[in-house]
């Protein structure tokens, strides 16, 4: 599971490898994250919809960074999901996981 408390900048390193162990290569490819509330759920209604940037495409390398904003009014555990479209337009749904938004005590941003 991945988490987040609400309201943090936060930036998520992400490896894929294939099953061999290999990195996959990225090269050409994009990579969406998508955050639902139900599973069920359109992707018009999903709570984070974004890219992936990759940051080391023959390494199977990439990042999503998360701002304040992103996460200012989700609280609890949603689903998520990372898809690969490749230079064929093909999908790959390469991660299938939860994602957690922690409570945040302190919101003042000085002291």
């Amino acid at each position: 599971m991945l988490s987040i408390t609400r309201r943090d900048d936060k930036v998520f390193t992400f490896y894929f490898f294939d099953e061999d162990g290999s990195a996959i290569d990225l090269t050409n490819c994009s990579l969406f994250v998508t955050v639902k509330q139900y599973e069920d759920d359109t992707d018009a209604n999903a709570k984070i919809a974004d890219s992936l940037t990759i940051t080391d495409a023959t390494g199977g390398i990439a990042t999503w960074t998360l701002e304040p904003d992103d996460t200012t009014y989700l609280r609890g555990i949603y689903f998520l999901d990372v898809q690969l479209v490749d230079s064929s337009d093909k999908v790959y749904t390469l991660i299938r996981d939860r994602f957690e938004v922690l409570p945040d005590y302190t919101i003042r941003t000085s002291v």
